[in-house]
């Protein structure tokens, strides 16, 4: 029996969906019988360094569920990043720790740095390799791009640079240039330096994703670590959490910071609703979860949960929406771990869902597809939690498994996305919002965006003035 003859068979049931607090469901990624450390995420893939005798870079594909060796290099490999198809991480095989890389499409590794000194934490965004080097004879921060082969200083001013971390054409690293440590930034476009935070005490381990810069913030005496941001944009230092009790190692992946949190009396790890300023519990085990990474939808950290230190995971999502998505932005994600009850309207056993929330800037027809996803989703559209289900799509054409809906939206008013998987399936997703037709199209909306504004007006006074003719000087006869 075919899909769609199972769907004419069953009755379409259409489940109010209630708001509340997020559910979190999370699961194991590697419960190797030895130690697991320094978990990081990009896409699909978590990567962490595993310890036999020496430690080995290894990896784990969440769409197939597959554990591989990435580097088994007789000596130890530690500290491992990921963007895209690299993997880059500190290596002592040459009798100092150097940094090398790894292509996981070509399952090629290759060498980046190997001077004779010292080179840890290394950090990647795009093909810029960042990390923290000892050449001349104190800590900097050096870089190397991939495409051109070529290594390039970042800081190396008098003192003590430490921990960078990169996104877009921005580093920020840990300094102690002032005698205590603070977050200092580098734009590589304009090759300028600048301050992020120089209050007293000492602020440690940045991380940053686009115009958000976080770290752990220490300010003795009988202080203990706090999470602060700052947004690039606005020049704005902002706290996020302040509890009194120990809060550190944040990671942060669009609005969505998560850290390592001690409030408990053991290390829990939570996270922090940058738009909608609401904190949120992640993993509250009563053993100790500590040092998470985040993309997309999936946080990852270290677990001692079966009396070593394993890497887990955790499905980050609700029944409002837990990620804000931008129109012509992929929002990259896993149903990986989802859990859940209620179908959609258009569904066939699609309970493993994930939410996402869309604020539109302007009114007028959009189009939300999961083209690119790497399973057979559905897709549907609320007009709040609880509300009214607007859309709802399973496979959008006769070849394509992908989904895709059209909606009138309102400017500044929150729609709600789920996307889930037909009968039962899970995997990576994209989510892709675009603009659309008008319902009811304007008259003089020229350039087609739902609004007659200037744009539409340099458009009309272009035609008056052209007519369309080939001979312009028809116009005047």
């Amino acid at each position: 029996m075919t899909k769609k003859s199972i769907l004419v068979l069953l009755i379409v049931i259409l489940v109010v969906m209630s708001g509340g607090q997020e559910v979190m469901a999370d699961f194991p990624i590697c419960t190797e019988p030895s130690a697991q450390k320094g978990p990081a995420i990009d896409g699909n893939i978590v990567v962490w360094q595993n310890r036999s005798v020496y430690y080995d870079i290894y990896g784990y594909d969440l769409d197939t569920a597959t554990e591989f060796p990435i580097c088994t290099n007789a000596n130890g490999q530690y500290t491992p990043a990921i963007d895209g198809n690299i993997v880059v991480w500190q290596d002592d095989r040459n009798g100092n720790e150097d940094i090398y890389g790894y292509n996981l499409d070509t399952a090629t590794e290759f060498s980046i740095c190997t001077d004779t000194n010292n080179q840890y934490w290394p950090a990647i965004d795009g093909n810029i390799v960042v990390w923290r080097d000892y050449r001349n004879g104190n800590w900097d921060i050096y870089g190397y791009n991939l495409d051109t082969t070529t290594e390039f200083p970042i800081c190396t001013v008098p003192g003590i640079q430490d921990n960078p971390a990169i996104d877009n054409n921005i580093v920020v690293w840990t300094d102690y240039r002032n005698g205590n440590g603070d977050i200092y930034g580098y734009n590589l476009d304009t090759a300028t330096e600048f301050p992020i935070c120089t209050v007293p005490g000492t602020q440690d381990h940045p991380a940053i994703d686009n115009n958000i810069v976080v770290w752990q913030d220490y300010l003795p005496p009988g202080g203990d670590e706090d999470i602060y941001g700052y947004n690039l944009d606005t020049a704005t230092e902002f706290p996020i959490c302040m509890e009194p009790s120990r809060q550190y190692r944040p990671a942060i992946y669009g609005n969505i910071v998560v850290w390592t949190d001690h409030r408990s009396g053991n290390r829990d790890i939570y996270g922090y609703d940058l738009d909608t300023a609401t904190e949120f519990p992640i993993c509250t085990d009563t053993d100790e979860q500590y040092t998470p990474d985040i993309d997309g939808n999936i946080v990852v950290w270290i677990d001692d949960r079966n009396g070593n230190e394993d890497i887990y995971g955790c499905h980050y999502y609700d029944t409002c929406g837990a990620v804000k998505v931008l129109e012509r932005v992929p929002r990259y994600g896993s149903t990986l771990g989802a859990t859940g009850v209620d179908e959609s309207s258009c569904g066939y056993n699609d309970t493993f869902d994930v939410w996402h929330y869309y604020q539109p800037q302007n009114g007028g027809s959009v189009t939300v597809s999961t083209d690119g996803s790497t399973f057979d989703t559905t897709l549907s559209v609320f007009n709040a939690c609880g509300g009214e289900e607007l859309a709802c799509n399973d496979d959008y054409s006769l070849n394509n498994t992908q989904s895709k809906v059209s909606f009138d939206a309102v400017k500044g008013k929150t729609y709600h996305i789920r996307i889930a998987g037909f009968n039962g399936e899970r995997g990576s997703y994209e989510l892709l919002i675009t603009r659309g037709e008008c319902i009811a199209p304007l008259t003089m909306d020229a350039d087609g965006d739902c609004k007659v504004d200037f744009v539409d007006f340099v458009v009309f006074a272009s035609e008056w003035l052209h007519c369309g003719l080939d001979d312009q000087n028809a116009c005047w006869e």
